[in-house]
């Protein structure tokens, strides 16, 4: 197609070399058009092992997190039988996790663009899980709420720092579709954290604690020594295709844009409204559906697992 469109041409314009030429600067060469394809393939930027390493570790990474909140959730009759809890005593201890999470995230989480972002998602998992780990040693609430604080405040740093991650690893048309599986990580970590703590909450609500908080510290270790670096931005200037370099500059301007400026631009804060209201419906379910269960329909923190996966045993007597 593309000789036949330069042929057409040529003899339009009676075979000229004026015409030749300038039909060649119309005409798209099929090496560049191949070049500008190729930025997109699994190859790119040293190979295909480095980026699926890259995309495995932050997937298991904010699985990770996402399962280490669950105890708390799960967790909430007996430990408010145990230490002797109310109700507003519970929900000062959600506060303690869910403020700092959203401000820190809010207005330092973007430091994951100026830092390294594997040191980043290194640094939120070790003290995530080490804030955690010793969570079921305290029994008193401001002990647990100060816990509850600095795992809040790490965990802020985890999106951002994935984000940033695989973003370098999967740039252009590639992102969608791999962020689309990205996404994927909370749910899946959510459901494995949930019913690990449901299953440990028949010895006691200290010990649902423990499993994932050394699955993320051993996640910490394994993101410090093998996660590969993302490639150099100076790649990105290897693309020939001009919209590409369009995007990617204007990408880089808006990394310097302020929250006010942002929030003019149409729809942004019309989906940020949105999303503070599925996050608030979303963790009011995660923190306090298993309670509800348990004190007002006569369900046990088993049958709230079983309802979604009927094929397991997790009897486990309400408290």
């Amino acid at each position: 197609m593309v000789v036949r469109a330069k042929e057409e041409l040529v003899a339009a314009g009676e075979g000229s070399p004026d015409s030749e030429r300038k039909c060649d600067s119309n005409v798209v060469s099929p090496s560049l058009s191949m070049s500008a394809l190729e930025s997109d393939s699994p190859d790119v930027h040293g190979g295909s092992k480095a980026r699926w390493i890259c995309f495995v570790l932050a997937w298991l990474s904010y699985a990770g997190l996402t399962a280490l909140r669950k105890p708390l959730g799960v967790g909430k009759k007996p430990l408010a039988s145990d230490l002797k809890l109310g109700k507003t005593q519970l929900g000062f201890l959600d506060m303690s996790f869910l403020l700092p999470y959203a401000v820190v995230q809010v207005t330092v989480g973007s430091q994951a663009d100026k830092v390294q972002p594997y040191l980043v998602l290194f640094l939120s998992l070790l003290v995530s899980s080490l804030s955690m780990l010793t969570f079921g040693s305290w029994s008193s609430l401001y002990p647990l709420a100060f816990l509850l604080f600095i795992a809040g405040s790490a965990q802020a740093f985890g999106w951002p720092a994935c984000v940033k991650l695989i973003s370098g690893w999967f740039p252009g048309r590639a992102s969608s579709n791999v962020f689309g599986f990205f996404g994927t990580c909370t749910s899946i970590g959510g459901v494995g954290g949930t019913m690990i703590a449901v299953y440990l909450l028949q010895w006691s609500w200290r010990s649902s604690f423990y499993p994932q908080a050394l699955v993320v510290l051993a996640l910490s270790f394994a993101v410090f020594f093998f996660l590969p670096a993302p490639p150099p931005d100076s790649t990105s200037a290897k693309e020939s295709s001009s919209s590409s370099s369009a995007l990617s500059s204007s990408m880089s301007d808006a990394s310097s844009v302020s929250t006010l400026k942002l929030m003019r631009i149409q729809c942004v804060a019309e989906l940020c409204c949105a999303n503070f209201l599925i996050k608030m419906v979303r963790y009011a379910f995660f923190m306090w559906l298993p309670l509800y269960l348990s004190e007002e329909v006569r369900m046990d923190a088993g049958y709230y697992i079983q309802s979604v996966f009927p094929g397991l045993n997790l009897e486990i007597e309400t408290i």
